[in-house]
């Protein structure tokens, strides 16, 4: 059986057009009303900076530029058929595509395409009318990602290692294994003590200064320690997040908490850009982890909403959206997060970011 994949491109005219400020009216509520995105107020502010000074104060009866956006999404439907796929249903509004064979490969960024038409002061939506749904990170998930997203360190953090499995394979350790470690009672060990499991990788630098910020932890998994004597503990693996292979690195490392809340749109002036990425791929997808700048020196916090944004090819629209990037936790000149959603999937170093939401 042969899979086939469709491509469906819908193009719809983009205008820009003269928005009147009325009372009550905030950055964020004018891209919630014409992008069906608050988080997108960027947009709006880089097309007005010449009559904005405060992205948090905007007054009636300013006259605003509205800019188009346009979504661009490419839509994969995969179907096990050996003849040409279904059409596609008249009332979609869609024509029926050609049926291409689909390559080997990852699927390409998803294209939502969103219309701008030409308006004059009317409070309508500038956008397909799609309910669009945002999941943001609970409590106890973004903690839990927290453990598994690992960081960047400038010294070897590793105070001992996984020496012997005395499960079913004797190179590596599996879930449930008991293992023998090289650290002891001398070392502050004690029964009931967590240990995580890591591994060092490649060397992650700012961007723009060239500041060495650290090499990659990975975070493998954790072992409980169950029996130790001066030098030596027995333990067994509790979590496991990636092969491990022996012998493998220990640390005691203590997590932060995800903080509760939902972020909301804010407008702090705080640029940033994407240092590294915790796997390189050629395409990244939602909940890939990512290292960006900057970190506490300049203030960010744990659950902050960055907007990922290249230069606009498009006289129409200052910046081109890219997705957005939720930190997770935050060191001193770097922070960690995760793509939230991503609208360009051939995403790189140096990639500029700007602060458009925090948890309250």
């Amino acid at each position: 059986m042969r899979k086939l994949s469709w491509l469906l491109l819908v193009f719809l005219p983009l205008f820009s057009f003269e928005y009147v400020v009325k009372k009550g009216d905030c950055l964020w509520d004018l891209a919630g009303k014409f992008y069906k995105d608050p988080f997108l107020w960027p947009i709006i502010y880089e097309a007005n900076k010449d009559k904005i000074r405060d992205p948090n104060l905007i007054y009636p009866w300013q006259r605003l530029e509205i800019p188009p956006y346009k979504k661009e999404t490419k839509e994969e439907v995969t179907q096990e058929k050996e003849e040409a796929a279904e059409e596609v249903p008249k009332e979609a509004g869609i024509s029926t595509p050609e049926a291409v064979e689909a390559p080997q490969v990852e699927p390409e960024k998803k294209i939502e395409v969103v219309s701008v038409l030409q308006k004059k002061e009317e409070e309508k939506p500038l956008v397909k009318e799609t309910k669009i749904e945002r999941i943001w990170m609970s409590h106890a998930e973004g903690t839990r990602l927290i453990e598994t997203a690992g960081f960047l360190t400038i010294e070897d953090i590793h105070e001992g290692e996984i020496k012997e499995s005395r499960g079913v394979l004797k190179n590596a350790a599996t879930l449930h294994d008991e293992v023998l470690i090289d650290l002891g009672g001398s070392h502050g060990i004690k029964p009931g003590d967590i240990l995580t499991i890591i591994d060092y990788g490649g060397d992650v630098s700012n961007p723009e200064t060239g500041e060495y910020l650290g090499k990659k932890v990975f975070i493998l998994g954790k072992v409980r320690i169950t029996k130790t004597d001066s030098i030596t503990s027995t333990g067994m693996v509790v979590a496991q997040y990636a092969p491990i292979s022996l012998p493998a690195k220990v640390a005691r490392i203590e997590f932060p908490e995800f903080p509760t809340g939902t972020p909301e749109p804010m407008g702090i002036l705080l640029e940033g850009r994407i240092a590294g990425f915790r796997e390189e791929k050629p395409r990244y997808r939602p909940f890939d982890v990512v290292y960006i700048v900057p970190g506490k020196d300049q203030e960010v916090k744990p659950g902050d909403v960055f907007l990922i944004y290249r230069e606009s090819e498009d006289e129409q629209i200052p910046i081109k959206p890219c997705g957005k990037i939720q930190v997770l936790s935050v060191r001193d000149n770097y922070s960690v997060g995760y793509i939230v959603s991503v609208e360009e999937t051939d995403l790189r170093v140096g990639e500029r970011l700007k602060l458009v939401g925090r948890i309250k």
